[in-house]
């Protein structure tokens, strides 16, 4: 795996994580938290963030290879 291919997938965990913890304190009892798991679907609006944020960073990571490439 590249360098590239690293960091875009440390990003994404990175992201991933902010993302639970913001359920997370969303979340009312304890059985709540204790139901989340790293690979829980995120609810609607969070889960539309991280895809927000993911295209974003493919684009990113793609103009920045491309500058790279000149």
């Amino acid at each position: 795996m590249d360098l590239e291919a690293k960091v875009s997938a440390l990003n994404i965990v990175i992201e991933k994580i902010r993302e639970i913890n913001v359920w997370i304190r969303r979340c009312t009892t304890a059985e709540e938290v204790l139901a989340i798991t790293f690979t829980s679907v995120l609810p609607k609006d969070l889960q539309t963030h991280m895809d927000e944020i993911l295209s974003n960073l493919n684009s990113v990571m793609a103009s920045q290879k491309e500058e790279f490439l000149e």
